[in-house]
């Protein structure tokens, strides 16, 4: 099963899962994912992106100054959901890093 497109904050809206166009409820990812004022309650089935948009959200408090990173809390169902969520934060904050280096 391929995942589904990344919402990038303040990127061009991502290909959709036929590559055609973004996927329908692309404007609300990326309001999850950069709007930092409102609070959201994300429930979506098995492979559809939901950490994807918490890594997003994550990054994006990060990169604006609203936390360091040994103030932001995520809580999640289980540890092996909690690590996974914690290496993606990680890998995604190393490509911005290394990015920014070139």
């Amino acid at each position: 099963m391929t995942p589904p497109p990344r919402a990038g904050p303040g990127g061009a809206a991502p290909a959709g899962p036929t590559g055609d166009r973004p996927p329908v409820d692309q404007e609300i990812r990326l309001a999850a994912a950069t709007d930092l004022a409102a609070c959201f309650f994300l429930e979506a089935g098995a492979g559809t992106g939901k950490t994807r948009i918490l890594v997003d959200r994550v990054v994006e408090i990060i990169r604006r100054g609203s936390a360091e990173i040994d103030e932001v809390v995520v809580i999640t169902f289980t540890e092996k959901a909690a690590g996974e969520l914690r290496a993606r934060v990680r890998d995604r904050l190393h490509e911005r890093l290394e990015a920014a280096a070139e």
